[in-house]
């Protein structure tokens, strides 16, 4: 397992969001928007859905 340090840069082939149940329906689009333009392999998984 690599550690990764605080501030240090990486890059992942997939990437999915944790702890969104703090996020109404609209914040959660702006959310999964955001990071759909932002980060390459980014994909939201809904309660259920397996990676």
């Amino acid at each position: 397992m690599t550690r990764v340090r605080a501030g240090q840069r990486f890059t992942a082939a997939a990437a999915y969001p944790i702890h969104d149940a703090q996020l109404n329906e609209r914040g959660l689009a702006s959310v999964a928007g955001w990071f759909a333009e932002t980060i390459p392999g980014y994909r939201h998984l809904a309660p259920g859905d397996t990676a």
